[in-house]
């Protein structure tokens, strides 16, 4: 009878041990995590957008070898959706409701034996040098009923613990990328180099883009004439320096000149000192219309290193465009100042 007595206490204990447990858990699924990575936020934002990449990051799918993807709907991005059925974690789906891009992410998770479902979402921001604050959170839809909160206090923690080895993860991935990211883009070879400290004789005007040609011809003819009245000559090739450009207006400010040795002055032309710097360089062959894709290849290359750029923007003219008319041979090298 006193061992009667003693299982029934006990059983009486737990039971209001749970229902206290169920008093203070919580009533809704509600989880989130965060992560200071080292890569900027359209590197990361790469591994969340597309679902046949979660394979590589994601805590459950790491952890269970038996689950079985099935994709529906577009390749990425909104609307698409990974359904799943394993021998240990159930079936279910998860579908992209959202998406701004590399900034927010949301999902909408659903199990087949649970009536209800959850928002996942991802929220990127980008952090000086290089790094990106990642939050991730979950919300259930529905108060959950109260004989179940108090499993719900060891399910949050469950799903918190996960959430922490996927952002782990999510970081090694991303910060490996960016310590082995490629130095060509767009077909592009960039170079990362040391600009040397120069001197170039010019002219400076904002000028209309369609104008360009007769902008160079009329400065570069200047700046010979000028040369050849001083006895002098120059440094290097033709040069033009950006140092806006203005899609929206199709103007550009620009200093279009030609390096020179020690100079004091030229008549009628200014002098402008480029320090030394670190730049990148990339070189182009051909008609001056496709130079555009070198910029956007550097344009690529500044972002994916968080690389802050500094102008001008500088093309030297390896092919004195006064000389060859034909565009299709022209060389131009391209260089970038960065921070």
């Amino acid at each position: 009878m006193k061992t009667l007595r003693i299982i029934i206490g006990v059983l009486l204990a737990l039971i209001v041990l749970y229902l206290l447990l169920c008093l203070v858990g919580p009533k809704k699924v509600k989880v989130t995590r965060t992560a200071e990575i080292g890569a900027p936020a359209s590197v990361i934002y790469g591994y969340l957008y597309d679902f046949k990449e979660w394979k590589k990051w994601s805590p459950w799918q790491l952890k269970d070898q038996t689950i079985q993807n099935t994709y529906v709907g577009p390749l990425s991005g909104v609307g698409s959706i990974n359904s799943w059925t394993s021998e240990k974690s159930g079936a279910g789906s998860q579908e992209i409701t959202e998406a701004e891009i590399p900034t927010l992410l949301k999902t909408k998770l659903q199990f087949n034996d649970w009536d209800g479902y959850s928002i996942a979402t991802f929220l990127l921001e980008e952090k000086d040098g290089c790094k990106t604050k990642v939050s991730w959170s979950m919300d259930g839809d529905k108060d959950v009923p109260f004989f179940f909160r108090a499993m719900m206090i060891f399910m949050n923690r469950s799903v918190a613990s996960d959430y922490s080895d996927g952002l782990q993860n999510l970081k090694s991935l991303s910060e490996e990328q960016v310590a082995n990211l490629p130095n060509s883009y767009r077909g592009v070879t960039i170079e990362e180099t040391d600009f040397p400290a120069r001197t170039i004789a010019g002219i400076r005007q904002r000028i209309n883009m369609s104008n360009l040609s007769k902008f160079f011809e009329m400065s570069f003819g200047a700046v010979n004439s000028a040369l050849q009245k001083s006895d002098l000559t120059p440094a290097g090739a033709p040069v033009g320096l950006y140092y806006e450009w203005d899609e929206p207006s199709q103007k550009t400010d620009l200093f279009a000149g030609i390096p020179v040795g020690s100079v004091a002055s030229l008549p009628g032309i200014e002098l402008i000192e480029l320090p030394q710097s670190k730049a990148l360089v990339a070189e182009y062959e051909g008609s001056y219309n496709g130079v555009s894709r070198v910029h956007f290849a550097m344009g690529d290359y500044l972002r994916e290193r968080c690389l802050v750029q500094k102008p001008p923007v500088i093309e030297e003219y390896l092919t004195d465009p006064l000389v060859e008319s034909d565009t299709l041979d022209w060389k131009i090298r391209v260089y970038y100042f960065y921070e």
